[in-house]
């Protein structure tokens, strides 16, 4: 069965895309401007830089150094190209490439929420459009001057931004702070992504930007936490008595399955679904669960340091 093969061009946002039949299966390949070629799964695409998973491991190349790179994948090249529409404001192209990456996979969740989303906010404005024409252009003159994106989030979301030296952070929530971030976010607060977009290496311009389109906000987060394990005086002492739950391998990495109220990961504020992105210190993607289970109990008494990644939503209002 022939595989789709989709061309996309950096370090610009995704300019040309042709898509060709090859007459077997093929993983993603960067190709460098000196000529070299790298294979592998295109893991994660940041602004200045893409991660792949290799044969040798991952390799992080940044995207100055790219000439053009090929997805083996025709869903994951328009699910970034939607992303980039979006980014420049552009909501009908990227309404319709939402509705392209629909036809490849009518149950991708992002696409389908997004589809609604613009939808409505396309409506909307094209009745906003006709009253302002109504209007006449002398009134729309004495308009007041457009909003910064830093005041836009301040008066609109309640939420005030930082930069850290990977991530933008939540630096200050705000009296005035919409339900759903009060009860979603934390100050300092990493944000890894917002609908899918890496974050990482922009600054709090670009990621409020991304946070202010149009319909609800969807976004992960990293939080760090300092759970107190508890212990065992089983000889080959049980994992789960001791962070007081259970956890899994799941596609996205190491997630928390269950949680104990008033265990060591409740206590913590660790919940279902977390995914722990490391463990004192130790990253956990590529962690066996062997491994994982050896930490938790060559830790027990102790308070242990741990990073987790948290998919939240929130509604915010009309800016």
């Amino acid at each position: 069965m022939n595989s789709l093969t989709v061309r996309f061009f950096l370090p610009a946002a995704i300019t040309l895309i042709v898509i060709s039949t090859c007459a077997s299966s093929s993983a993603d390949t960067v190709i460098l401007k000196n000529g070299k070629k790298l294979k592998g799964l295109i893991i994660t695409e940041y602004k200045d830089r893409v991660t792949l998973s290799t044969a040798e491991g991952e390799k992080t190349v940044m995207k100055s150094s790219i000439r053009s790179a090929i997805y083996d994948d025709e869903e994951k090249a328009l699910l970034q190209k939607a992303r980039n529409h979006l980014k420049r404001h552009q909501y009908m192209k990227a309404y319709y490439t939402y509705q392209k990456v629909l036809e490849l996979d009518p149950e991708l969740k992002e696409a389908k929420e997004r589809v609604k989303h613009l939808r409505s906010f396309l409506e909307k404005k094209t009745r906003e459009d006709i009253v302002e024409d109504l209007r006449g252009k002398n009134e729309r003159s004495g308009a007041s001057v457009s909003r910064s994106v830093k005041e836009k989030l301040a008066e609109g979301l309640g939420l005030v931004l930082g930069e850290g030296e990977k991530y933008v952070f939540v630096k200050e929530i705000l009296d005035n702070a919409l339900p759903g971030i009060v009860s979603s976010l934390k100050v300092k607060d990493r944000i890894v992504s917002v609908w899918g977009e890496m974050a990482a290496y922009m600054d709090a311009r670009e990621v409020g930007q991304m946070i202010l389109l149009p319909g609800e906000v969807k976004m992960t987060i990293e939080r760090s936490v300092r759970p107190h394990l508890g212990s065992s005086a089983a000889l080959f002492s049980r994992y789960r008595s001791i962070i007081g739950g259970k956890v899994g391998l799941k596609k996205k990495g190491i997630t928390v399955m269950k949680v104990k109220p008033g265990g060591s990961f409740d206590s913590a504020g660790i919940k279902k679904g977390d995914i722990l992105f490391s463990v004192d210190g130790r990253l956990t993607r590529y962690m066996p669960m062997e491994e994982f289970r050896n930490i938790v109990r060559e830790n027990q008494n102790r308070d242990i340091d741990v990073s987790v990644r948290r998919e939240v939503t929130f509604w915010k209002k009309d800016q």
